[in-house]
């Protein structure tokens, strides 16, 4: 697969694509991998949010909703798109990517992402949560992937 031919950075299919990940959301690492080792990376535009509360407010009032990550916004109606495995699948259609072929992404979701979940059972998500974002304890709610 030819990695940027005939594309420009950021779009695909000439459709602007923004992805928002988070530097400590394992989600995020997954979809940076599959993105990176597809060779897809040069077609979206990776805008890291954190620190960013400017950006954070603007895709919490666009998506009208709790926003998770990672997450990516397709210009073609402006929708923000959330949940892992719903973004890979997009980007599989789009170009004919068979995750079986990633090793790199197998390696991390059956090694580093089944082992953090292991974790995250035994302790709890909200413990958890906490200890990777550096929260006092019980500060903010959280889902199964990042919130904003």
């Amino acid at each position: 697969m030819e990695s940027g031919v005939g594309k420009e950075e950021g779009k695909l299919d000439g459709e602007p694509v923004e992805v928002y990940v988070r530097a400590k959301c394992p989600f995020c690492t997954r979809l940076l991998i599959f993105l990176a080792e597809a060779r897809l990376l040069d077609r979206v535009r990776v805008a890291v949010v954190d620190g960013d509360e400017h950006l954070l407010r603007r895709l919490r009032e666009h998506a009208a909703r709790d926003v998770t990550f990672p997450a990516a916004r397709f210009e073609r109606d402006g929708s923000i798109e959330m949940d892992t495995e719903t973004l890979m699948r997009s980007f599989e259609q789009r170009f004919a990517v068979d995750r079986a072929d990633l090793f790199v992404l197998r390696f991390y979701t059956d090694g580093v992402m089944k082992n953090q979940s292991k974790l995250v059972q035994a302790m709890g998500l909200q413990k958890a949560l906490d200890i990777i974002y550096d929260r006092d304890a019980g500060s903010q709610s959280g889902s199964a992937e990042n919130t904003a």
